[in-house]
């Protein structure tokens, strides 16, 4: 999947806008568009449809995680996550496909979506933590086509480990996911600073599924209010410390 950056950002803006009613779709027929959606995730009507019909609309969601499309098990992965822990049952599938997924944004979805429905199985934890071992954490420039790199696939995994795993392993995770929230090196410059601003966005939305990590609240709260930030933090960054305000309570 050719998929850019700029997918993502888009869809912060189109997801939750006004759509027809189209409360009458079957989830297969949900399914079957999900392949043509362009730059959009299904919206909050839609993954309600899966939500409320869950326990009959598993299987048809275990069937798009292994579709030949790889738009459609990223879809798949987004829907089970956004239903959240009533998806639980969802989580063996997650796992399989994780396991065999070769398409990073793909694994990016059903890593989050792991994290969503809390499924901290043992093989769970051991195929993350082996996996996040494996990727390289440093700070690299964008890719050309602008996909993921590992480092950021890496701090998707932190995130879901920091919920998942247990205590003693939580700081490791938690450190490498706000490390990226710093102020940039003063001789950061050029592509590598571009790379690290990309991290800190991957970072940022990380941290709204680590909703027990209010210690990154300061860290937040310095990058909204950082001389030079990019547009994105006064979207994102508000969203975030909402979640992690409500927890501290």
């Amino acid at each position: 999947m050719n998929t850019t950056r700029a997918f993502i950002v888009l869809i912060a803006c189109i997801v939750g806008c006004d759509r027809p009613d189209s409360s009458n779709q079957s989830v297969d027929d949900y399914i079957a568009g999900w392949g043509e959606m362009g730059m959009m995730l299904p919206d909050a009507a839609q993954v309600k449809v899966f939500r409320d019909n869950f326990d009959s609309a598993h299987g048809s969601l275990r069937k798009a995680l292994s579709h030949a499309d790889d738009s459609v098990r990223m879809r798949a992965a987004y829907v089970i996550g956004e239903i959240g822990d009533t998806a639980k049952p969802a989580g063996e599938d997650l796992l399989a496909r994780l396991i065999e997924e070769s398409d990073e944004l793909v694994r990016i979805y059903i890593v989050d979506a792991l994290n969503a429905v809390g499924y901290k199985t043992d093989e769970t934890i051991a195929v993350l933590s082996e996996r996040y071992v494996a990727l390289d954490g440093s700070n690299v420039p964008p890719n050309d086509d602008h996909s993921y790199a590992e480092v950021d696939e890496k701090i998707k995994i932190a995130s879901a480990l920091y919920s998942l795993a247990d205590t003693e392993s939580k700081t490791e995770y938690y450190d490498f996911v706000i490390q990226w929230l710093d102020p940039p090196d003063d001789g950061l410059n050029g592509e590598l600073l571009d790379g690290y601003w990309e991290r800190r966005w991957i970072a940022v939305n990380s941290l709204e599924r680590m909703p027990s990590a209010t210690g990154a609240i300061p860290k937040l709260e310095s990058l909204q209010a950082e001389a030079g930030a990019k547009l994105w933090v006064n979207v994102h960054v508000p969203r975030v410390l909402g979640v992690l305000r409500q927890n501290a309570r």
